[in-house]
């Protein structure tokens, strides 16, 4: 059993779509949907949110691995909207702490990055300038960070696919309501290699 987790509904929809409809059931502060051979966890939003819904999930269940799908905020310019990501490594402005994760590489052609989690999104030019002269990070997200260190604890294999959502800083908002739909669709068809069939 494979389990996928993801903060919001968005980036789970088509993959949802995919395997049909089914009971969801309220678990932590998201949501679980389960299928045959694969769990979906919409986790919630923030650090705190989704780590309670991972940790609620891990006391009953146990997969044989872990895949992060989500958006992502771009801290480079060069990096394009709607683009996946093989996550490589991640930190946190809130801990000194590095972890370097395996990729699918071998399943899914993508490039590599580097996400940093942060504990608020990053909406104005400022925010943006000062994490990426203090961190060498390509991306933010908001979650990914206490998701790997919940799967090192339980010995579970974690991987993350990041697809860029906005450009994070003054323009993030207007960007992520124009193209959400368009990079979950893209982000769905990227891992669809990796899913049952």
């Amino acid at each position: 059993m494979i389990l996928i987790v993801g903060a919001l509904k968005a980036e789970l929809q088509p993959l949802l779509r995919n395997f049909g409809e089914t009971n969801p059931l309220p678990i932590g502060q998201g949501t679980l949907y389960s299928y045959s051979q694969i769990d979906i966890l919409r986790l919630g939003v923030g650090r705190l949110k989704a780590s309670e819904t991972l940790r609620t999930y891990l006391k009953t269940a146990k997969p044989e691995a872990v895949l992060n799908i989500g958006f992502a905020g771009a801290l480079r310019p060069d990096l394009p909207l709607c683009q996946a990501y093989h996550i490589d490594s991640v930190n946190s402005e809130t801990d000194k702490t590095t972890y370097t994760l395996e990729t699918l590489q071998n399943r899914i052609a993508l490039p590599k990055a580097h996400l940093l989690t942060v504990d608020e999104p990053v909406l104005n030019s400022q925010r943006k300038k000062a994490l990426t002269r203090l961190y060498a990070a390509d991306l933010v997200d908001m979650e990914i960070f206490d998701l790997v260190k919940i799967c090192r604890e339980a010995a579970l294999p974690f991987y993350a696919v990041k697809i860029v959502s906005d450009q994070a800083g003054d323009q993030a908002e207007r960007q992520f309501r124009k193209y959400f739909k368009t990079c979950a669709q893209k982000l769905f068809e990227t891992i669809q290699p990796v899913l049952p069939k």
